[in-house]
């Protein structure tokens, strides 16, 4: 497929693709690895122990897991 767009103009998008890297949609397969890192992470259980605080942590966070089973 040919390249619609000027080099220089090719080149200050891919700079921009790395300048949002970090808030960019997740890639395929890359969801498991995010919910993961989600769950871990200590700010996060502290807020969703706010929502259901008799809910033991092990059961919230396999609730969390079991809702983004499938999606890739």
């Amino acid at each position: 497929m040919k390249n619609l767009l000027p080099p220089s103009m090719f080149n200050v998008q891919c700079s921009m693709f790395n300048e949002f890297d970090e808030i960019r949609p997740f890639g395929e397969g890359e969801v498991k690895q995010a919910v993961e890192s989600l769950l871990a992470d200590r700010q996060f259980s502290r807020m969703l122990k706010g929502f259901v605080p008799w809910m033991p942590g092990w059961m919230r966070n396999g609730l969390i897991r079991l809702a983004f089973v499938g999606v890739n």
